[in-house]
């Protein structure tokens, strides 16, 4: 595959919370033809910050070493799958060489390895116009992202936090039971507590209106021609409208070929023949409890109205939020053990990302 020498400074990123749909965007918009975006590489969150010129400046000691190995890793198997980088399915020479013709940084190897990834899926074909990356928690690293990258444009996946809490849930039960016999069988169990671990309705809730205010902010920052928020319900219930209006912001044309991608992409084991869907929308009023809805209207308070979603339970007594927080506490405190190896060198910087949005409403 012929690739164009130095950046294609014009990427797109597709952000969101977990559950959200950024996955079935993803697939949708790779089946365009003239766009790839790679799947999950968390590189803006996990090895970025570590770098000595945090992704710009050139790579000193062993870190030339430490990208190759962390991409190579993921062209093997998935984040967090065990990925070898002694298994790796791209040459290390070749992504070394052409990560160093983009730039002398870790960005560099980011963008190598995006570009690259699209031959492990389609071979030896022309390379698109357009390309791009799905890490959903990016979205609290959109400020550096479009900062870096001046023709970047981002999608919000907005979906209904209750949707996403139930489809959450749904996905962290059958988890374990979904798990297959091989070689990477101890990761894939790993990742399954881990995310186990994390779940709680509140915490969901919260992470969904932080994520909010945060693409809320950057589209304030750095205009609606550079973040558009893409809600999960127009792209479920009308998606000929919804994807000509969004590659039309992309600049380019509307292919037919979008239209035929499987739905819930992220969990085909258990979906394998689905398509975009209206079924998923309001799922979730039969699945979630009157206090699950009552949990998650509570947390999500006045982002959620202005995202255009209805409460749909009464308001929480002031003995139910108490006994909400005292649980909230002990939920925290597990999950952000169970994230650890994901906080980087500075948790407590990982965390402020998080926490930040929920205090700080965009204007």
């Amino acid at each position: 595959m012929a690739f164009d020498t130095g950046s294609l400074n014009n990427p797109i990123f597709i952000v969101g919370t977990s559950r959200s749909g950024t996955s079935l965007v993803k697939h949708i918009l790779t089946a365009h033809g003239d766009i790839f975006i790679a799947g999950e590489t968390h590189y803006f969150d996990q090895l970025r910050p570590r770098l000595t010129g945090k992704g710009v400046g050139p790579l000193v000691g062993d870190e030339e070493q430490r990208c190759q190995d962390y991409f190579l890793a993921l062209s093997h198997r998935p984040y967090s799958r065990g990925g070898d980088p002694s298994h790796a399915r791209i040459d290390r020479e070749e992504l070394a060489d052409f990560a160093r013709r983009i730039c002398a940084g870790g960005d560099g190897y980011f963008e190598a390895f995006c570009r690259l990834s699209r031959k492990l899926e389609f071979g030896a074909s022309p390379e698109p116009s357009r390309w791009g990356e799905k890490t959903p928690r990016h979205v609290f690293r959109l400020r550096e992202i479009l900062t870096r990258y001046a023709n970047a444009q981002v999608i919000y996946l907005l979906r209904d936090p209750r949707a996403v809490v139930a489809s959450y849930r749904d996905w962290n039960e059958k988890r374990l039971d979904s798990i297959p016999t091989s070689d990477n069988a101890v990761a894939l169990i790993a990742e399954a507590r881990r995310v186990q671990a994390s779940y709680h309705p509140a915490i969901i809730a919260l992470m969904w209106k932080a994520a909010v205010n945060a693409s809320e902010r950057a589209r304030q920052e750095f205009g609606d021609q550079r973040v558009r928020i893409l809600r999960y319900e127009d792209l479920t219930l009308d998606p000929r409208r919804t994807l000509t209006e969004l590659t039309a912001w992309l600049g380019v044309g509307f292919s037919e070929s979008m239209m035929d991608v499987p739905n819930n992409s992220s969990y085909r084991h258990y979906d394998r023949h689905s398509r975009i869907s209206p079924e998923s929308v309001d799922r979730w009023r039969a699945k979630l409890s009157d206090e699950e809805i009552a949990i998650v209207d509570f947390c999500t308070g006045s982002a959620l109205i202005r995202s255009g979603y209805s409460p749909a339970a009464p308001t929480m007594s002031v003995s139910a939020a108490a006994k909400l927080g005292a649980g909230l506490v002990r939920s925290s405190a597990r999950a952000a053990w169970a994230n650890r190896a994901r906080m980087g060198e500075n948790p407590l910087l990982y965390i402020a990302r998080r926490a930040l949005p929920l205090v700080k409403r965009p204007a």
